[in-house]
């Protein structure tokens, strides 16, 4: 009777090993991957944007509550810290950025004292700034994409709504140098985020026209047939959380719950091929809120941010999450 129990106790270890072994190996190695410490933000920050470029990070703009912080700083992923700062020529908070034709694009958002729809381009190497075609609205938090050679500015607030989220889209054709009207989101938002991955555009979370509500609702968007359509939902609701493409996934940072009480750590990844939701391993330090993140296709970047539900509570902590 001994040995029957010892060999059904065997065979059920055997089989949980098994089935961890399958379930393991049907995860993709980036979700089994950790977060890490880097050098600080040499100015903490909120409400900043963070852009990729050749081999180095821009951090820019954003504020601290109320408190502009008009400035650059450039962190070089070789020597694994901060290289140069210098100033913003026109402070920008809650705006959007895109890498486009080896620029940094810098659109909408608030400035002082009003909200932009001024489109400005940088180029990293030159230090030169250029003006670009002023956006049909004015818009605070819009969220953009680049789908091929092709700007997508999504959503945002629009003061002449009274900042109500807005469900537009525009499209940028540099052909004809000017911003096209799209068909609208299924839902107004603000506070949102995007990304782009085999040529559509997903928008995740974000403030609706309700007040403070957040939409768990994903809407998908097809650039060639102009089209929107609901395709999944968050596992819940956020805003001012950060969406990057990577590898074949798309990764859901931090942010903050409906009604402003509650702010994430949490990584939630989604796979638009298999319409599937996996939870990664949480950020290190704190809940967080209103950060720049960034991705340079092997390891993902977050910055600064509000660390708590208080939006003055703001940070200089930096991580990275690596294989």
């Amino acid at each position: 009777m001994k040995k029957l129990e010892i060999y059904f106790k065997s065979l059920l270890l055997f089989s949980f090993l098994i089935v961890l072994l399958v379930v393991n190996s049907c995860v993709p190695n980036f979700v089994r991957g950790s977060w890490k410490e880097i050098s600080p933000l040499p100015t903490a920050r909120s409400y900043l944007t963070a852009s990729f470029l050749d081999g180095k990070i821009y951090a820019i703009g954003g504020s601290v509550y109320v408190v502009a912080r008009p400035v650059i700083d450039v962190y070089d992923i070789e020597k694994e810290t901060w290289v140069e700062s210098y100033p913003l020529p026109v402070f920008r908070t809650g705006h959007a950025a895109v890498v486009y034709k080896n620029e940094i694009w810098l659109i909408g958002g608030l400035g002082t004292p009003l909200i932009h729809n001024s489109v400005v381009s940088f180029d990293p190497v030159k230090k030169i700034w250029t003006d670009r075609p002023n956006l049909p609205y004015r818009l605070d938090f819009p969220a953009a994409e680049v789908v091929d050679g092709k700007i997508y500015v999504i959503g945002g607030r629009d003061p002449a709504t009274g900042s109500m989220p807005t469900p537009h889209t525009l499209e940028y054709n540099q052909e004809i140098d000017i911003w096209i009207e799209k068909t609208p989101m299924l839902f107004p938002r603000s506070q949102h985020e995007t990304a782009a991955i085999n040529g559509k555009i997903y928008v995740f979370g974000g403030r609706s026209v309700g007040g403070g509500e957040c939409i768990q609702e994903v809407e998908m968007y097809d650039p060639q047939n102009d089209r929107w359509e609901i395709v999944t939902s968050m596992p819940y609701a956020r805003r001012y959380h950060e969406v990057i493409t990577f590898q074949d996934s798309i990764v859901i940072i931090g942010g903050q719950n409906n009604y402003s009480s509650t702010n994430f750590a949490s990584v939630s990844i989604y796979f638009p091929d298999d319409d599937k939701w996996i939870e990664a391993e949480e950020l290190l330090n704190n809940e967080r809120m209103n950060f720049g993140c960034v991705t340079d296709g092997e390891r993902i970047y977050v910055f600064g941010g509000s660390i708590s539900k208080d939006k003055a509570t703001t940070s200089d902590n930096s991580e990275v999450f690596s294989f």
